[in-house]
């Protein structure tokens, strides 16, 4: 009875164990690497000792998450055919009464009613902070797949994004963004805006097909993407807004990858005037490779470096396609490891800034000697 400890072998750092007990049984759980120097065969022969005395206690455990959440998927619901417990309903931010009307996903639509749905219709309403629309599981979200769906290859899933591309393109130089049918409107209004300054090289990355088809009957270039969106499904993201964001970046680094230079903006952008002679004007600008907006947070990524990153107006220039694609697959991965914070939508947001921060030096300038770093305090 009570906790007990077997001494261990000293380790080479290359081996990882894990020893842990429950709350009611107290053998131990033993966890190997591979096995391939002396020291991890002595470790193995010493972990089979402890089996062979405990064999109904002593687990092997998966170093790889992918897999286990892959197990986990198989056993859990996706849809499930029951009332929302009141953790699943704390968890939204919600009652256990109210929770029994709302879907278990945020909803995506296009036809309301029976027609097509307003602008603005489409999309589940009642996002705030701590609160959502939709019943949040955490057991499922956990055991969903944090890995893009699939690789930002320019000649199979983004073979007609690059096509299109490299009809419009000046110079080997796009514009971009991307929209669904609940924001046709606003898509609409960057598109004219662009027309009026008259730039014949933008382009739409449309999520659904019914944007898609709007858009050709305008004769406006469009990519139908909603299939590469639909991908998304598997991985924890479990918002629309969240894929069409991270499904974004994606696009970008298969266009670098296929050598052209492009400006992703968010559909909110609106151009008013003739913005290429400005960017052009930057001292040195032709040796820039990646050219992004300022934004306040994530704080973490604020304080390192002065500022976040905005990933609604991002430049990025194909020259060193390599290294900028390396970059863009980071902050997608990255992304989707800090995703939890699921009350913001912005998570290629938090990919881009803790990328950048985690990859440059301190850049704040150092607290002049003598000066304090606090607030004053104002004078009553």
């Amino acid at each position: 009875k009570g906790v007990f400890s077997i001494p261990l072998p000293a380790l080479p750092s290359d081996v990882d164990v894990a020893v842990a007990s429950t709350s009611t049984l107290f053998y131990p759980y033993l966890a190997v690497t591979a096995v391939s120097t002396p020291q991890q065969r002595e470790l193995m022969a010493f972990a089979v000792l402890v089996a062979c005395a405990f064999p109904h206690r002593v687990r092997a455990r998966s170093h790889n998450q992918e897999e286990i959440r892959a197990q986990k998927r198989l056993s859990i619901e996706v849809l499930p055919n029951r009332p929302a417990t009141k953790k699943e309903a704390a968890d939204s931010g919600t009652t256990i009464e109210r929770a029994a009307s709302m879907p278990w996903f945020p909803t995506h639509n296009t036809m309301c009613n029976g027609k097509p749905c307003r602008p603005g219709e489409g999309n589940l309403k009642g996002y705030r902070m701590w609160v959502q629309p939709y019943i949040h599981r955490e057991e499922f979200v956990q055991s969903r797949s944090r890995r893009p769906p699939h690789p930002p290859d320019p000649n199979t899933h983004y073979a007609e994004l690059i096509g299109v591309a490299r009809q419009v393109q000046w110079h080997g130089f796009v514009i971009m963004t991307a929209g669904d049918w609940d924001f046709r409107q606003i898509v609409l209004n960057w598109v004219v805006h662009l027309q009026r300054l008259r730039y014949t090289n933008a382009l739409v990355l449309s999520m659904d097909l019914e944007l898609h088809g709007e858009l050709l009957s305008r004769q406006i270039p469009s990519v139908d993407n909603s299939a590469n969106l639909d991908a998304w499904n598997n991985t924890c993201l479990q918002r629309h807004i969240q894929r069409v964001r991270m499904e974004r970046q994606l696009a970008l680094a298969a266009l670098t990858a296929a050598g052209i230079d492009v400006l992703l903006t968010d559909a909110t952008v609106v151009f008013v005037r003739d913005f290429w002679p400005f960017l052009s004007s930057i001292p040195r600008f032709s040796e820039i490779d990646v050219l992004v907006q300022r934004e306040g947070g994530p704080a973490e990524a604020a304080h390192r470096i002065g500022c976040a990153i905005n990933a609604g107006f991002v430049y990025v220039r194909a020259t060193k396609w390599d290294a900028v694609l390396s970059l863009l697959n980071e902050v997608v991965s990255r992304g989707l490891v800090e995703f939890y914070n699921r009350w913001n939508n912005v998570v290629d947001q938090l990919g881009w800034s803790f990328v950048v921060a985690s990859q440059v030096g301190e850049l704040r300038p150092p607290n002049p000697r003598g000066l304090s770093s606090k607030r004053p305090q104002r004078s009553r």
